[in-house]
């Protein structure tokens, strides 16, 4: 007996991104029109459905199913997995391929090759679109119905329901999953229909390929870098050099270095601030672990007050909550932030986010990175020492600019693109991906750049530390910036370099708790050290890969243009 192959087209009106995706009209026929033809070219597909959403909003799709014939069910607006579960349900299916409605380039047969595979292996689910399978926007999800039903029974969370197969891939230890590989791969490629960009490149591929599968689809990008590109998104980057550009007096003193070589006196723009060395992860590549067994403490609320005061009289813009330890740790967390906000100061957190944050705090940080360093439960459990992944994962949904910080190895690369979509869906604004520094042995060289495809006009991938942060030496330059910013540990000392700190020859310039940060900033040891930092063979000698780097270089091209009176 054939088994019973059913198609769901996963269709919405609803998106936050591009309304009426599926009925928008590619060469005079609907989105979903190109779809539900293309599937019916399959050898392996039985039957065809749309599963849509109960909402007034999608009475045009039910319309548009009807003229062409297709059949459809309409569920929950918010649970997909129950609509596609109840779909094959209802038409009595063995196997599930999911299709996505805004998909009009699937490719036919890579779907067949994967309904093959995963019959033969008797995978519970299967698909083919990740880094090296098939191109974002042409691939589908292949699933056991005994299996969706079994999930389908259990107590998942709203974003589980939502995406309708997430829980597949959270928890791939407990199935038997199939990721197909392709031959061609081409990571950077993006087919989906999310926006007006896209739709303009789907169009020109409909218009130049006549039946446009897989292997013709690369083939013409391929011959046409140029349009492969077009509807990449160059998003606000919330991390990075640009920033520079906000600080025009600051660019002024930094310069003056080059042209005098005086110690640039003037405050950092922002001081990364560690409250304490106390911390509840044991991050397998942490370079503080010392740092914590030489000084356990706090840094108490009564100096951080004068310091506060002394920094605004000093022309600081903000103070990084970060560690050291794990910020939130810190007995009088709230009532410091509460203390920097009194100050008109700008407040940035980096926490591993595993403690709950007070909402009044919350609404008085400008800012917040989460730590996260894994994009699943046994990443975390095995690379920073605890089972909490999917509580840290909910740090993301109660503040309105958050982003990730990610620690790049070569052990959790793996499942990016999963984390990716998690992160999207939490309306989290950015991924800072960087690489681990002082471990070698967890160093990942790959290229991420891919991963780029699924950046939005609301979602940054920031993968510029990946380069930046990798060169040791500082490009064999003095570092004129190190005047950006300054690190004041837990212990109250001050460094002008956050990285140097790593030789235990380099000392602080001063403590907090001896004196003010005024006087140490611009003291003698600062004012030794900073002419230390301006010597081209120091940096090159004892420079490890630092952030700094890249704004040493722009400074240093700066001073190389030669008609500076005109644009």
């Amino acid at each position: 007996m054939k088994d019973k192959i059913l198609a769901v087209i996963q269709t919405t009106n609803l998106s936050p991104t591009l309304s009426n995706k599926s009925l928008i009209k590619i060469n005079k026929q609907t989105v979903l029109e190109i779809i539900y033809k293309r599937l019916k070219s399959s050898r392996k597909i039985s039957d065809i459905v749309a599963a849509t959403t109960v909402s007034p909003e999608d009475d045009s799709i039910i319309k548009e199913c009807r003229r062409l014939k297709i059949k459809y069910y309409r569920g929950s607006t918010e649970n997909v997995l129950e609509r596609i579960y109840k779909a094959a349900v209802l038409n009595k299916a063995e196997y599930i391929v999911k299709i996505l409605g805004n998909y009009p380039l699937i490719d036919v047969k890579s779907i067949d090759d994967l309904i093959l595979q995963h019959i033969k292996r008797k995978a519970d689910f299967s698909y083919n679109e990740h880094f090296k399978g098939i191109i974002y926007g042409m691939g589908c999800e292949v699933i056991t119905l005994n299996k969706i039903k079994e999930i389908f029974r259990l107590n998942l969370n709203y974003e589980q329901l939502e995406s309708g197969t997430l829980f597949f891939k959270q928890h791939s230890g407990d199935y038997k999953l199939f990721k197909q590989k392709c031959k061609l791969i081409r990571p950077n490629y993006k087919l989906a229909l999310e926006n007006l960009k896209d739709l303009a490149l789907i169009e020109e591929i409909f218009k130049k390929i006549k039946n446009p599968n897989f292997k013709k689809v690369v083939e013409f990008l391929d011959l046409n870098p140029v349009l492969a590109k077009m509807n990449k998104y160059e998003s606000i980057k919330e991390v990075g050099l640009d920033k520079i550009f906000l600080f025009p007096e600051k660019i002024k003193a930094v310069k003056s270095v080059f042209n005098n070589g005086k110690i640039d006196l003037t405050y950092p723009i922002s001081i990364e601030l560690s409250l304490t060395n106390k911390c509840n992860m044991h991050c397998v590549w942490c370079s503080d672990k010392k740092l914590r067994e030489r000084y356990p403490y706090d840094l108490a609320k009564e100096i951080i007050f004068k310091l506060i005061q002394d920094l605004k009289i000093g022309g600081t813009k903000g103070i990084v909550i970060e560690g050291g330890g794990e910020p939130t740790l810190h007995k009088d967390f709230e009532e410091i932030a509460e203390a920097i906000k009194q100050k008109n100061l700008s407040i940035g957190l980096i926490t591993n986010g595993t403690n709950q944050i007070k909402l009044k705090t919350l609404e008085k940080i400008d800012w917040i990175r989460v730590s996260l360093d894994a994009s699943s439960k046994v990443e975390y459990h095995n690379y920073k020492g605890r089972e909490i992944f999917e509580e840290v994962m909910k740090m993301a949904e109660h503040h309105p600019l958050i982003g990730v910080g990610y620690v790049v190895t070569k052990y959790n690369v793996e499942n990016l693109e999963i984390l990716i979509f998690r992160l999207k869906e939490y309306q989290v604004k950015y991924l800072q991906l960087r690489p681990v520094i002082d471990r070698e042995d967890l160093s990942y060289e790959g290229d991420l750049s891919y991963l780029k495809k699924y950046e939005t006009e609301n979602f940054d991938i920031i993968l510029e530390g990946m380069e930046e942060n990798k060169e040791a030496g500082n490009n064999n330059l003095p570092c004129v910036a190190h005047s950006l910013t300054s690190v004041i540990s837990a212990d109250g000392s001050v460094y002008i370099c956050g990285r140097l700190n790593i030789y235990d020859w380099f000392n602080p310039i001063g403590n907090i708790k001896l004196g003010s940060f005024l006087k140490i900033w611009r003291g003698e040891k600062r004012k030794l050290q900073s002419k230390k930092l301006l010597e081209n063979e120091f940096c090159q000698k004892y420079c490890p890969q630092c952030r700094i780097s890249k704004f040493n270089l722009f400074f240093k091209n700066l001073e190389k243009v030669e008609t500076s009176n005109f644009i």
